[in-house]
């Protein structure tokens, strides 16, 4: 046993312990005790480190990062986190082009962050599966805590690409939820049946499918939006109309919008 004591420990669930003791089990990292020394027995045993000036906090989550898909230091000569072969990509996985040494996981450990979700970037409508995982461990297998996290969407207008791609990408915002729209629909006519599976081929079969995971709650929508705020309304329109469980990320002016969007929604 571990006991750190004499730090000021921020519970986030309750108060902040200005002179605290944290003890945890070093064999299997568990936190066994929080508290302040009054609270908490330290074994006779236990190792005592003495963190009088130190601040002790939970690890910290980033809730939307590419690491490991944008290997630090190589910025894009080395990237994977864009595939610009169809606009709509929704089969394509994170987990499969993570780079678990990248060097990014070591300095967001030692910033304190300890658990990120990681998934593929904003150039497609459809990007592909996230992953949440640790910013720790002997391999990958050892990192990953949910390997099929959220499917990533992307609002905003898409610029022509020099890549060939299977289906043209839309160049306008309404183009661009016009394609998003088109495919949810056709995702939850394959789930209801009005859409025969022996009517699209494969690979399109495994598109929707992974869509109907989405309009079923299976897999989390994580929405990114641009420099407007007007899609802020576009896409929450979206979500009403389809029941999406989601999360909006990169969402300039929400503060303002969505009050307006409440104030109507009352009126």
């Amino acid at each position: 046993m571990i006991a750190l004591i004499g730090g000021r420990v921020i519970t986030v669930t309750g108060p902040i312990l200005k002179n605290g003791v944290v003890l945890f089990d070093e064999r299997n990292g568990k936190i066994m005790a929080v508290g302040s020394k009054d609270e908490v027995s330290v074994p006779d045993d236990a190792e005592v480190i003495e963190v009088h000036d130190k601040v002790i906090a939970p690890g910290l989550v980033d809730a939307h990062s590419h690491i490991g898909v944008i290997p630090e230091g190589l910025d894009w000569e080395y990237s994977d986190v864009n595939d610009f072969y169809s606009p709509v990509t929704p089969h394509l996985r994170a987990l499969d082009a993570i780079d678990p040494y990248d060097e990014g996981f070591k300095h967001a450990l030692e910033g304190g962050v300890t658990t990120v979700y990681t998934g593929p970037g904003s150039a497609n409508v459809i990007g592909g599966i996230g992953t949440i995982m640790k910013t720790y461990g002997a391999s990958l297998r050892d990192m990953v805590m949910k390997g099929e996290a959220a499917l990533k969407m992307a609002l905003g207008p898409k610029r022509p690409r020099e890549y060939k791609s299977k289906i043209p990408y839309p160049t306008t915002r309404m183009g661009t939820v016009a394609m998003l729209r088109s495919w949810l629909i056709r995702a939850k006519e394959l789930s209801e049946g009005k859409l025969k599976e022996d009517k699209v081929d494969p690979e399109e079969k495994l598109m929707l499918q992974v869509i109907s995971r989405v309009l079923k709650g299976e897999l989390l929508a994580k929405i990114h939006l641009s420099t407007s705020p007007d899609e802020i309304y576009a896409i929450v329109n979206l979500i009403e109309e389809f029941g999406l469980r989601a999360t909006i990320d990169h969402v300039l002016e929400a503060s303002s919008s969505l009050t307006c969007w409440r104030q109507r929604g009352s009126q």
